[in-house]
């Protein structure tokens, strides 16, 4: 089975660190989000990857290439980014084959049995404000009638998570295609949820798996909920053996290669390659490449 991960946006709600970083490969439990995602799909027997890349397209491929070197692992270079689904449009065959989509900016885990064993799907998380999200409508039957974005008065509170399995995958490409040649927009963009929308009204079936941990990675506040979550599971910080630790309290810290930290006290931080942290009390936070934090006393 094969599947696409788009990873070609800029990442703008994570400013000013993805002006020199793409965002899936900021570092989330001692792993960048990408591994995290490539990791989960080999997992889930999957043996072929196509990477929608962009923005910092050099930096993602030379990390897959080191990370995985002997592994199906595809580059395909979005020119335009015109929305998700014209991402996930250059990477579709003309073959009727199952397809899985994993959106690059999230972490989650489900019941990957389930999720296998399933046909066309969409992984859902409940929600307290539907008002906020992409929410998928169920019909008596089970079955997806209907996705609605940020809904006024919503039917349900199942928000679409952001992985896809769907059974045929010319299909799919057919439906965005007919977006593309209509040029139908949502928000001046080709949109994902709208070729699903048009495959569900031509009488396929869509059925959902829920997500029982959702880690959204695509803003600081999220991206740091999503540390903290996967370090206290593990049950330990993730510190770098190239990195130095003196005279530090350290909670819930992922720390990258070559950083010093010394005489400090961090609570859910993450600290980017090469960086110096000395006499400094941080909680929460995420600190750039090459950055030197520095106070006289703690």
């Amino acid at each position: 089975m094969r599947a696409i991960i788009p990873a070609a946006g800029e990442g703008k709600r994570l400013a000013p660190i993805t002006g020199y970083i793409q965002k899936c490969l900021i570092p989330v439990g001692g792993k960048p989000i990408l591994q995290h995602n490539i990791e989960q799909l080999f997992d889930l027997g999957i043996s072929e990857i196509d990477l929608i890349v962009g923005s910092n397209s050099v930096q993602i491929i030379k990390f897959v290439e080191d990370a995985f070197p002997a592994n199906n692992i595809n580059f395909i270079f979005q020119e335009k980014r015109l929305g998700l689904g014209h991402a996930v449009f250059q990477a579709l065959k003309d073959r009727k084959k199952e397809i899985v989509i994993l959106l690059g900016d999230v972490l989650m885990e489900f019941d990957r049995e389930e999720f296998s064993n399933s046909g066309n799907c969409i992984g859902t998380v409940p929600v307290e404000d539907p008002s906020k999200y992409g929410i998928v409508d169920i019909d008596d039957s089970n079955f997806v009638c209907n996705l609605v974005e940020k809904p006024l008065k919503p039917h349900s509170n199942l928000a679409i998570a952001g992985i896809y399995k769907i059974s045929n995958e010319l299909k799919l490409k057919e439906a965005i295609k007919f977006l593309i040649d209509r040029k139908l927009k949502t928000k001046d963009e080709y949109q994902l949820t709208d070729a699903l929308s048009f495959m569900i009204n031509n009488s396929v079936k869509f059925k959902t798996v829920q997500i029982e941990n959702y880690l959204d990675c695509g803003n600081i506040k999220s991206l740091l909920l999503a540390n903290n979550y996967l370090i206290t599971k593990n049950g330990e910080n993730f510190i770098s053996k190239s990195s130095t630790i003196k005279d530090s309290m350290l909670k819930s810290v992922t720390i990258m290669e070559n950083c010093i930290v010394e005489s400090s006290s961090l609570k859910n931080v993450i600290v980017m390659s090469n960086s110096k942290l000395k006499n400094i009390k941080l909680e929460n936070a995420l600190i750039g490449f090459d950055e030197v934090v520095k106070y006289e006393k703690l």
